[in-house]
């Protein structure tokens, strides 16, 4: 009768054990959330997913500007020791990052602490003639250029890849690209007297490929 008694005590310990384990692991999970609900997180642990918009590499780590489709930007710092774990990635790839919620300067940004809180979704150039689906978002865009114009401080490419399109870039880059060489361009879709353009807001949203 003892003996039963023991094991009956032995399975509800192991059940309730189950159990609390399960309701631990679901309150560590850190919540998913919108980019424009991040600052109402601050100090929280969370999860969000967005487009990069903007990348710069310095001194080994990263600074991301993610974004979501309705333009909403969050910063995503990533030091050198979370970097070195991730694959490359480049503006108008996809990324799902936790970490704490925090504001520098009066922005938002999220911090992970290691490279498995940053998962990369790579993103192939859209087709030209699909930009149109596209208006307010960031995308990547390949093709031949056909033309460079130049003039204060800004470079107009037109770009050739079944269908053309206008690439702004607002900065000389530090390296020009030249007509007949093959570009590829990330950056935010808008529309600009009445055509389609890419525009390139840094020097890593634009790439020479051989």
């Amino acid at each position: 009768m003892r003996e039963k008694t023991l094991i009956r005590l032995a399975v509800v310990c192991s059940v309730v054990g189950v159990a609390v384990l399960c309701l631990a692991a679901t309150y560590a999970k850190p919540k998913e959330v919108e980019l424009s609900t991040v600052t109402q997180e601050l100090g929280r642990m969370v999860e969000v997913y967005g487009t990069v918009a903007e990348v710069r590499f310095s001194k080994g780590n990263a600074f991301v500007k993610l974004a979501d489709e309705s333009g909403q930007t969050v910063d995503i710092p990533l030091f050198s020791r979370v970097l070195s774990g991730l694959e490359n990635f480049e503006i108008g790839d996809r990324l799902r990052v936790r970490g704490k919620a925090r504001t520098y300067n009066g922005t938002p940004q999220i911090i992970p602490s290691n490279s498995s809180d940053v998962r990369v979704y790579p993103v192939p150039p859209i087709r030209l003639e699909r930009l149109e689906e596209f208006l307010g978002r960031h995308v990547k865009v390949q093709g031949i250029v056909r033309e460079v114009v130049q003039s204060k401080g800004v470079v107009i490419l037109t770009l050739e890849n079944r269908g053309r399109v206008k690439v702004f870039i607002p900065f000389t880059p530090e390296v020009l690209p030249r007509e007949g060489e093959v570009v590829r361009a990330c950056g935010l879709v808008q529309e600009y007297r009445g055509s389609l353009e890419v525009v390139v807001r840094c020097g890593e949203g634009l790439k020479l490929h051989a």
